[in-house]
């Protein structure tokens, strides 16, 4: 039995050696779509051979299944299936592979000959080598399977050679003005007399590929020319799909490669590990043989040679003490680096470029320099380059290592951190080990009293007074041990007394029979009752962060030993102050960041521009528990008052000028001020006493937008700590404010395409009754419909949808929607329409989006309607009448999607009776929420029960059905219009 689907008439059985059996078309078929998969002959199902045995009343003992393809990995063509008894041993004692083959080439000229005779065209000559009509489809489908460009390449070569019966050939890709492969072809022996023929392959005006065949010196006939080009645009087309698909494979084994590199740094804990990785990372990424890092110092002059790669011992050991100041980099380089920017060196850099000494000591003849920055903070630089000469950086690999450093900077700042972390955690066991006591507590005060507590038990008969600064380091902390002397506890008598001893940063004793002591200090020991002082400063990390003072009755000396034991006491109490201040202070950051982040919280809630103000001015107002708080926006010269609290608006000015008063030189300045009853204060009410004012700009990006006025009804100090809070928030303000305007414009921005969008909601015209419903599943659309007037007696209807969503696909609707309506008024017919629509499109650089469009051009005076459609849900059509409704079928393929493209045009009659339904597959294509299809059949059921004359009631039904259907999930744009006639 054989059963096959020929080219020209797809979806058809075309005999069996029994009877054509309807049933055993479909078995075939399914029979076929498992041999797709598979190359050779396969065993069919023992209940597929039973089922195929009984429907055409025979008995055998096997069956067997054979695909047959003209070309490897294309479609089958055809499906040959055998049934025979369990005589026949092999399945190429039934049809060897060459008969097969025969055999589909044979049936597919039959085929093709009777498709040309039934459409009036002259048959094609059995004689013809190769059926170019039947070949083109075949061979298409064979292209789109290959996206290796080598295996395409030769695909092309050897279908082109077999087309014009060339003996040899080769092909030459071309990108660019460069060829980038060659290809040669030898297939039989070289006649007498050569011919040569050459054929571009090329797509929208680029050449692709170039193709040369020896053949013999016949001239061509007129169909295998035509074939040819028709071959040329496949083929250019599959090229380019081909290059497409290896440039994205090769954009995901970048991407991988850039993850697996990632992923190495990420891994790594230490600082030093992080860098060792990412030498080796970078070397490999770079195809060099050379990296050097470099971060900056804890001073942030000059650049230190942190890990290397590819360097030699005697380099190692010099690199390991260079020092590459920034103070010598020039002006360009050090801002392309604090931008972030990389530097490429294609030769070696000159004496102004900072590099010279560094690049010539390797020496270097090209080179890449990346920085690394993390939060807008430049910690080093990458050097990479190749030892065996210059190297080529594609800007592809550029890209990719420079993303590769914003990794490497983000991994070097958390190991810092945590560096940081463990310094500080250092100290703090060692302390703990020599002295519990102090160490029992993180609490500052606590700490200080502990340590006064220590020394005093420490040394016998002493007075002692230690003298700090606080967590905020805005203020000193004291602690004294002694008389209860109001001037001993002053911070100003005690920073007298260590004035020597803060001076050296080193340990001294004072006693009043000593002949160098200070005039100043005997006399204010002798004044309070003491003899002698040792004072011992406090340094933790080469900072001082106290002063020890113990004071000794008169006639009593401090011995050496007591000296060496409270200069080690000294070393231990300096590490707990510094790690209690230290403690002090994160807990105040933590504070601080707390409140920061329930004001951000707050003023980031919203989007509202007004409630965004109203937030900020009341979260400022509670922070800083001021009387009044008033936040202005800048608009041109002026300030406006845009929300405040404590204050009623007439209690304030409306409108500031910029630099006048407090306020307004703030905004002038940029700098906060801080004022007490400095006039002019923007208060109106003279009632309003204000003593203390404090003026903050507002800035985002370097601009001023505004600034924040906090007052006071009485004297008030602000700290540093206030005062970087305060200027904190105005930065989160700034931020706030900005996204607030940002929304607004972009809500403005989506109105006014949703408007350009959106249908009349009165579409009208004389003698038809219109329905119509529009719903896009986002803000804005691709999908339009549109009613377009062309006189008294004719109108247009019009339905599109682009493809995708958002504003690019709503920009382009609009675009599509005015270039159609001017098309349709300039009097142009619906095929011409689409016709100049498409070389529109594909002229466009602005429009890059398929469109399918269905138009219809409706002439009431003479009751026609003339349509085409370009790959749209083809619209339904029916008279009141009738009992079912037919669609509105014409050829032609979606706009934008090949440049010759043809719209097939067709007519149909109307009556006043008539209905027609245009639609987009957001409804043919709402799904279930168990994932099944609405579908056409669905809507031409409502269709043929509607009754009445009222197009909307219609449209409203459809809509009422689809939102049951979905259950109210409807997730693509939903487009709908009915024209009743």
């Amino acid at each position: 039995m054989l059963a096959y689907r020929p080219i020209p008439q797809a979806n058809a059985v075309i005999g069996t050696s029994s009877k054509p059996n309807p049933e055993v078309e479909i078995i075939v078929r399914t029979l076929e779509q498992q041999g797709s998969t598979c190359c050779a002959a396969c065993e069919l199902p023992e209940e597929v051979h039973i089922k195929i045995r009984r429907m055409l009343g025979i008995k055998t003992g096997r069956g067997l299944l054979f695909p047959v393809r003209s070309l490897p990995e294309a479609p089958v063509e055809l499906s040959v299936v055998a049934l025979f008894d369990e005589s026949r041993q092999s399945p190429e004692e039934v049809f060897p592979q060459a008969h097969l083959t025969e055999l589909l080439f044979h049936l597919r000229g039959a085929a093709l000959r009777q498709s040309q005779n039934g459409t009036g065209n002259q048959s094609v000559s059995s004689s013809e080598p190769f059926p170019q009509q039947a070949s083109l489809v075949e061979v298409g489908a064979a292209l789109t399977t290959a996206l290796n460009l080598e295996d395409l390449s030769r695909l092309i070569l050897e279908v082109s050679a077999k087309l014009v019966q060339a003996h040899q050939g080769s092909i030459r890709l071309i990108e660019g003005q460069e060829e980038v492969h060659h290809f040669s072809l030898q297939r039989n022996a070289q006649p007498k007399d050569t011919g040569h023929l050459f054929l571009p392959i090329a797509r929208h005006g680029r050449l692709k590929a170039l193709l040369s065949l020896e053949r013999d010196a016949k001239e061509l006939p007129y169909e295998v020319v035509k074939t040819l080009r028709q071959f040329a645009d496949q083929a250019a087309m599959a090229i380019e799909n081909a290059q497409i698909f290896e440039w994205e494979q090769e954009r995901a084994r970048e991407a991988t490669a850039l993850y697996q590199a990632a992923r190495t740094i990420e891994e790594a804990q230490e600082l030093d590990d992080i860098l060792s990785s990412a030498t080796e990372v970078f070397t490999r990424l770079a195809g060099v043989d050379r990296c050097i890092v470099l971060l900056k110092d804890s001073r942030k002059s000059f650049f230190a040679v942190a890990s290397a790669a590819g360097l030699s011992y005697d380099q190692e050991q010099f690199f390991s003490t260079f020092q590459l100041s920034i103070s010598q980099l020039s002006a360009k380089n050090k801002k392309r680096l604090f931008q972030g920017t990389p530097i490429h060196f294609e030769t070696a850099p000159d004496a102004k470029s900072g590099f010279y000494k560094f690049t010539k000591l390797l020496p270097s003849y090209a080179s890449l320099v990346l920085p690394l920055k993390s939060q807008d903070r430049l910690l080093g630089l990458i050097f990479l380059d190749s030892s065996k000469g210059a190297h080529h950086f594609a800007p592809a690999n550029v890209r990719q290592l420079l993303t590769l450093s914003l990794q490497l900077a983000n991994a070097i700042q958390r190991a810092s951190l945590i560096q940081k972390l463990q310094e500080n955690l250092g100290p703090l066991k060692a302390l703990y080990q020599v002295s519990t006591a102090i160490t029992g507590t993180l609490s500052l005060p606590r700490v200080i009293r502990l340590i006064v507590d220590q020394a005093v038990e420490l040394l016998d008969s002493v007075s002692c007074a230690l003298l700090v600064l606080d967590e905020t380091g805005e203020s000193f902390r004291i602690e004294t041990s002694g008389p209860n002397d109001e001037a001993f506890q002053q911070p100003s008598f005690q920073a007298r007394m260590a004035k020597t001893s803060v001076e050296t940063k080193k340990p001294h004793a004072h006693y009043i029979d000593q002949e160098d002591t200070d005039i100043a200090v005997r006399q204010e020991l002798i004044t309070h009752g003491f003899g002698g002082l040792l004072s011992v400063p406090l340094i933790a990390k080469k900072r001082m962060v106290g002063v020890l003072n113990c004071f000794v009755p008169p006639k009593i000396r401090f011995r050496q030993q007591e000296i060496r034991l409270i200069k080690g006491f000294a070393n231990q109490a300096a590490i707990a102050v510094d790690n209690a201040r230290l403690h002090g202070m994160i807990r105040f950051k933590m504070n601080e960041l707390g409140t920061l982040f329930e004001v951000s919280k707050a003023v980031t809630s919203t989007l509202q521009l007004s409630r965004v103000l109203e937030e900020i001015v009341y979260h400022v107002r509670t922070i800083l528990n001021a009387e009044a708080c008033v936040l202005m926006l800048k608009e041109g010269n002026h300030l406006k008052l845009k929300a405040i609290k404590g204050l009623e608006p007439e209690q304030h000015k409306e409108t500031i000028a910029v630099g006048e008063g407090p306020a307004g030189v703030a905004v002038k300045t940029g700098q906060t001020l801080v004022y007490h009853e400095e006039k002019p204060i923007p208060i109106t009410d003279p009632e309003t006493i204000i003593k203390t004012g404090l003026s903050v700009p507002i800035k985002t990006r370097g601009n001023i937008i505004g600034l924040i006025n906090v007052y006071y009804q009485e004297y008030v100090d602000h700290t540093p700590a206030q005062l970087s809070l305060l200027s904190t928030l105005c930065g989160q303000a700034a931020v706030a404010i900005e996204n607030a305007r940002l929304f607004a414009d972009k809500e403005r921005v989506t109105e006014l395409l949703r408007s350009s969008l959106i249908p009349d909601e009165r579409m009208h015209f004389k003698n038809l009754t219109i329905g119509h419903r529009f719903i896009p599943s986002q803000d804005l659309s691709g999908d339009y419909y549109d009613l377009i007037p062309l006189g008294q007696q004719k109108c247009a209807f019009v339905i599109a949808d682009v493809s995708g969503k958002g504003p690019e696909a709503a920009i382009q609707t609009i675009r599509a929607k005015h270039v159609i309506r001017s098309y349709a008024t300039a009097g142009y017919g619906p095929s011409e329409i689409l016709t100049m629509l498409n070389k529109h499109i594909l002229s466009s650089s602005e429009m890059t989006r398929a469109v399918t469009v269905f138009y219809a051009e409706a002439n009431l005076k003479e009751l026609t309607l003339d349509y085409a459609c370009a790959g749209h849900e083809q619209p339904l059509f029916w008279h009141s009448k009738d009992d079912e409704a037919s669609l509105l079928e014409a050829d032609g393929i979606m706009i934008g999607a090949w440049e010759d493209a043809e719209f097939e045009q067709k007519s149909v009659k109307l009556s006043k009776d008539s209905w027609i339904l245009l639609y987009t597959d957001g409804l043919t294509e709402a799904r279930s929420p168990s994932g099944e299809f609405f579908g056409l059949e669905r809507i031409k059921e409502i269709v043929e029960q509607h009754e009445g004359n009222s197009a909307q009631r219609l449209v409203n039904r459809l809509y009422s059905r689809i939102r049951k259907f979905t259950r109210e999930k409807i997730t693509d744009d939903f487009s709908l219009m009915a024209v009743k006639f």
